[in-house]
This record gives C-alpha cells, sequence and structure tokens, in this order.
C-alpha cells in the first residue's frame, strides 16, 4: 500500500527506534530510555531519510502528496540502517616521556596510537568523537605509565588492525618480538608469508599504526644500525635503550 513521503518517513524512523538498532553516533540506548537523545536521532533520521525518499520521486515533490511505494520504503530502511550502523571513532591524547600520544578507538578497541610529531600522523576527521573515559583508553594510559617506568614488558590492550594481508601479519609478528631485543627486517620477513617481500614488510613496519604497542622500534637493519622509523630515530633509540636498561636490570636482579 503506498503512502505519503511524510508517512513513509514517520514508518521508517519508528523501524529504526526499536531496540535492536544501534542508535547514531554509538548509542545503544532505545528510545524509551533516553528521551532527549531520541529525538535528536529522530530528527537526524527524518532528514537523511526525506533526502533519500525525495531522490526516487524527485526533490520538487511535496511530503503530502507524493506516493512511496512500499519497495522504495524497505530499500530506504535498508540504507538507513547501514548508516547508522557505521560504529563511531573516537580519540583522546596521553603525554608520555617521548611525546604526545594520539589514542584512536572504535567499538571499544584500540585502532591507532601515533605520537603527534611523527611521519603517517592521521587527520583527525570531523565525525570523531573526542572521549577520554573509555575503558581501552584508561588501560593503555596506565600501561604506559608502567611500560617507561620499566615496569611493564608488554601491552594487555585489546585492538583491532586494518590493511592489506602482508600489513596485518607483519603488525601481528611484531608482538612476537621479545622485549629488550631487537631483529633486522630480513628476519621479521622470514616469520611472515612473504620472506621475499623484505621491502614489502619494511614499508609494512613504518606504516604501523599502534606505535610502542605493537613494538616496530625493535626491528632495525641487518648491519645492527637503527633503520628509519616514523617518530624519529631519536625517539627509536630512547625506547630501545630503555628496554635494554630495563632487561639488564632484571638480569642482575635474577
Amino acid at each position: 500500500m503506498n503512502v505519503t513521503i511524510s508517512q513513509a518517513v514517520a514508518k521508517i524512523v519508528d523501524l529504526l527506534s526499536r531496540p535492536g538498532f544501534i542508535v547514531l553516533m554509538g548509542s545503544k540506548k532505545t528510545v524509551d530510555s533516553d528521551t532527549k537523545r531520541s529525538e535528536t536521532s529522530k530528527r537526524n533520521y527524518a532528514s537523511k531519510i526525506l533526502c533519500l525518499l525525495r531522490s526516487w520521486y524527485g526533490s520538487k515533490v511535496t511530503r503530502y502528496t507524493a506516493q512511496v511505494q512500499p519497495a522504495h520504503i524497505a530499500q530506504t530502511t535498508r540504507i538507513m540502517k547501514e548508516y547508522i550502523d557505521v560504529k563511531p571513532i573516537f580519540y583522546t591524547y596521553a603525554n608520555t616521556p617521548v611525546g604526545k600520544m594520539l589514542l584512536v578507538a572504535k567499538e571499544e578497541k584500540l585502532i591507532g596510537t601515533y605520537l603527534v610529531a611523527q611521519q603517517c600522523f592521521p587527520t583527525i576527521e570531523k565525525h570523531w568523537g573526542y572521549r577520554d573515559r573509555i575503558t581501552c583508553f584508561e588501560s593503555l594510559k596506565q600501561q604506559l605509565v608502567e611500560y617507561f617506568k620499566g615496569e611493564r614488558t608488554q601491552f594487555s590492550v585489546a585492538y583491532t588492525l586494518a590493511g592489506t594481508p602482508l600489513q596485518k601479519e607483519t603488525w601481528e609478528q611484531l608482538n612476537d618480538i621479545p622485549y629488550g631485543e631487537k631483529i633486522s627486517y630480513q628476519a621479521l620477513a622470514q616469520l611472515t608469508s612473504f620472506p621475499h617481500a623484505i621491502r614489502a614488510v619494511a614499508t609494512a613496519v613504518g606504516c604501523n599504526p599502534l606505535l610502542i604497542l605493537l613494538p616496530c622500534h625493535r626491528v632495525v637493519r641487518s648491519n645492527g644500525k637503527l633503520g628509519g622509523f616514523s617518530a624519529g630515530t631519536s625517539v627509536k633509540q630512547q625506547l630501545l635503550d630503555l628496554e635494554k636498561k630495563t632487561h639488564l636490570d632484571a638480569l642482575f636482579k635474577c
């Protein structure tokens, strides 16, 4: 049964507002549990839905006379579900002895840790939200304090990686490099499914999105020289010196 655009908008808003759908901007609260946010979400929905429906029938039609076909209601609802289900990205900052760090998370998992002055520093997009009190942020900040005090040798924070198969495998292999030790780019490549792609592996190391958390600073050249580092070789040396000192102190205690 055909309905007017106005009725179609109301119908789709009602469908999207029911429990089970993620409310705009990542809130999982239902309409009844948070009236103020729900009304704002409804208005956001209605504006977007109206644009979609008018794309079927032309922008000049009125909301109360144009007849909307059920198929277009269903298709618009599907599009809106995908639009709403885009998980928000949040960010915060952490101060460390080697500089200020940008922490980025999505769905309670870290997706980026960057020193502010480093290469490959991401652009903070308009749709990102600043939020300090997220579990993974709070946990990592505490663990960074412990790391720089020499009290932590491995991080335990949930994260997710986005990249090519070679990049993701390379980044995961970084976690297996023992604390206080170093490995060459060539040796790291041998640990992956791409043993001959040394240059590609080295490039992936240079684009590591989780600086310090995934210890790319432990990867050096075959001749023992530092090699590159997105945050600068001085920072790389600082991190290696910290780990070497902590590692030696632990050995002497034994």
